[in-house]
């Protein structure tokens, strides 16, 4: 007899706390920036970034989600202001995908449905953070005489760099519960990565460019004028070789909640 008044002790105690798990599936879209050696602005370099994600949520404050996303950044010299910059004459485009694992933390008590007494709260909005880590593939890419060149393989400063990338993803937005199965997300983000060659750009142009086949040379030093001794750019300075470059961006998300209420009467008078 206690055995049994325990488990039902047990079981209304912890019930509420388990129902307040639940998942979401959705879709997201927005604009991807880049931070890096290459000059990039947001009117001229921000592109189309979209995917997909799942969120388990464990209760109303604590989440944790995983997405799949393209996107595409892109940078070009002949914009800045900067001489240095300007002279250098550099270009690139980069579509990246990326996965990523995250927690969320709501600021507020938030829960997706609606409530069913008046008395009670209608918790259909918070703002939220979130850290996480991802793993992305990216191929930076730059046009010479019209025609346009994978960068990582020519090796442009002499340096085998990896395609595939870390990141330390970390955002804030806002949530909105616009029925008890779809809510509405905006957040930002800003990605950290553990790669300075997202735009194939680091350290210095290569002190002896005989190795370089003679496309690599003219995707490597690209200058308006020498930059360097002896009348040359060769071993100057390409990049800013103690920053790594960083990933951003802005999305709007739709979720679907993939469980009912379940606060709702499911009876039927008419059976």
């Amino acid at each position: 007899m206690k055995k049994i008044f325990l488990f039902v002790f047990l079981t209304n105690i912890l019930s509420p706390a388990f129902s307040q798990k639940y998942g979401e599936v959705g879709i997201f879209v927005g604009g991807s920036y880049f931070m890096g050696d290459v000059y990039s602005d947001v009117v001229n370099n921000t592109h189309i970034t979209a995917g997909v994600d799942f969120r388990y949520n464990f209760n109303s404050r604590w989440a944790w989600r995983t997405d799949f996303k393209y996107g595409k950044v892109s940078g070009d010299d002949v914009n800045s202001n900067i001489d240095f910059e300007t002279q250098r004459n550099l270009s690139f485009t980069n579509e990246f995908y990326q996965l990523g694992s995250f927690i969320e933390f709501n600021f507020l008590n938030f829960k997706p449905y609606k409530p069913q007494s008046y008395f009670q709260d209608a918790d259909v909005f918070t703002p939220f953070v979130y850290v996480g880590l991802a793993i992305f593939y990216h191929n930076p890419k730059a046009v010479l005489a019209g025609n346009e060149y994978e960068l990582q393989p020519l090796q442009t400063e002499g340096v085998q760099y990896s395609k595939v990338g870390i990141a330390f993803p970390f955002g804030f937005g806002f949530k909105f519960r616009l029925t008890d199965r779809l809510l509405l997300g905006l957040h930002a983000e800003l990605a950290p990565t553990f790669t300075d060659y997202l735009d194939d750009v680091s350290t210095r142009y290569p002190i002896d460019p005989s190795g370089l086949s003679k496309t690599a040379r003219d995707l490597s030093n690209r200058t308006l004028e020498a930059q360097g001794v002896n009348n040359s750019s060769w071993g100057a300075q390409r990049g800013y070789e103690y920053n790594n470059d960083w990933l951003s961006s802005v999305v709007v998300s739709l979720n679907f909640n993939l469980r009912k209420n379940p606060s709702n009467c499911h009876f039927n008078p008419n059976k």
